[in-house]
């Protein structure tokens, strides 16, 4: 049996999905079981309840000989760095107790760099600890999420614009989610090839060039706006955002600023047959949701 954290998120609900179809058996963690019921009317073993929970984790790895791991702590209490630890080494304990044979953890590109931004940093420190356990563990570091744009439907909509407190010009890894799903699925079918890092960065693209692909596939004007930091802090903290989490997600934008993305291409095994989605290919499912 696969478990697979965060089973209805971006990621895991894609991947979930994937499996059941493929006639795998599934353990799909949520906090919500009413969001797990299509996964539970396919088949899978819903496992309900909040990983921050040590008792919670070690059941929900019971029985299961595989898993996809992936953290997010909670962005409006301020303690999403250290919830996101705790995660990780329950993951980590968990995975040893049930005797797990491979695990695949989402990471982050940059993660081994030190970028100042504990919202990537705090990945590498449970790579650590998930290398620590000996179980085979493969490490699927992506570029930031073509998806993200789907935040922006509204002003895109209505105001012909979307915002991001960095330079439209600077070129970033962008990646679809669709791909880390399938990436994700051939890496938990395929036997274990003890501790690897695979790093997905996508292709390197601007917002100005989202902007560009938006305007000709809605055949009208849209713009990239950059927003200062004050303007981001205080439309996220409206939303109930934490100012910790403000000051670590700006320092992620400060990051990617500098454009110093390392990343080896070679790392992606061969066999994955590896073809990431375009732009050109991702605008038109985006435009779609647009009015």
């Amino acid at each position: 049996m696969i478990l697979i954290t965060g089973a209805t998120g971006k990621i895991g609900s894609r991947l979930t999905k994937k499996l059941l179809d493929a006639g795998e058996k599934v353990r799909a963690v949520s906090r919500d079981e009413e969001k797990l019921q299509g996964f539970i009317e396919q088949g899978a073993d819903p496992a309900v309840g909040d990983l921050l929970d040590s008792n919670f984790c070690q059941s929900a790895f019971e029985g299961c000989d595989r898993a996809f791991l992936l953290v997010q702590g909670n962005p409006t209490n301020g303690k999403h760095y250290n919830e996101e630890l705790q995660i990780g080494a329950n993951y980590a304990e968990s995975m040893k107790a049930a005797g797990l044979k491979h695990a695949l953890f989402i990471s982050s590109l940059g993660a081994e760099k030190g970028t100042g931004s504990p919202i990537i940093d705090v990945k590498l420190e449970i790579e650590k600890g998930l290398k620590e356990t000996g179980i085979p563990v493969t490490v699927i570091r992506p570029g930031n999420f073509m998806e993200n744009m789907y935040n922006f439907m509204e002003t895109i909509s209505s105001a012909g614009f979307f915002t991001y407190p960095m330079p439209g010009n600077v070129r970033m890894p962008h990646v679809s989610v669709d791909d880390i799903a399938e990436i994700s699925f051939k890496a938990l079918k395929r036997d274990p090839e003890d501790w690897e890092i695979i790093d997905m960065p996508g292709i390197e693209y601007s917002f100005f060039d989202f902007a560009m692909e938006i305007s000709e596939n809605l055949n009208r004007m849209i713009k990239y706006m950059r927003v200062s930091d004050d303007q981001f802090r205080e439309v996220f903290t409206g939303f109930g955002i934490s100012d910790k989490f403000c000051d670590d997600y700006l320092a992620m934008f400060r990051y990617f600023e500098k454009g110093e993305f390392d990343y080896n291409p070679q790392s992606m095994p061969a066999e994955f047959n590896y073809s990431p989605k375009t732009l050109e290919e991702f605008i038109p499912e985006l435009v779609k949701s647009i009015k």
